[in-house]
């Protein structure tokens, strides 16, 4: 039960995003090029000021692990052809801190 629970947590906030994101474009209050300009500004500001903020708190020595690095970096060279996508891989696999983290984002902000 505790891990069906820790699931929804972690998707129903998603999901309910995208429905209230499809329900406002149904009813016009957002457009595409509403929609185009605030992606460009959650990726330039808030999730790089997020990034920096788990960064800065983090306890390196603690949570690094090296055997993990090495194979997402030669799993990645290996098996992954698109520049864009190895990118975005390594960024998501090198920024993990469990258990709060699912798919390589931290869903539970530390305040």
């Amino acid at each position: 039960m505790e891990n069906l629970i820790f699931s929804l947590n972690a998707t129903v906030p998603v999901f309910a995003m995208i429905i209230l994101g499809m329900f406002f474009k149904k009813i016009d209050i957002i457009d595409d090029v509403f929609a185009s300009k605030m992606n460009k500004f959650v990726f330039l500001i808030p999730l790089p000021v997020l990034l920096f903020k788990d960064l800065a708190t983090l306890d390196f020595k603690t949570i690094w692990d090296t055997k993990f690095v090495l194979f997402c970096f030669f799993i990645t060279i290996l098996t992954i052809k698109d520049e864009y996508r190895k990118g975005e891989l390594f960024f998501f696999s090198l920024r993990r801190h469990y258990p709060d983290q699912v798919n390589g984002y931290d869903l539970s902000p530390s305040y």
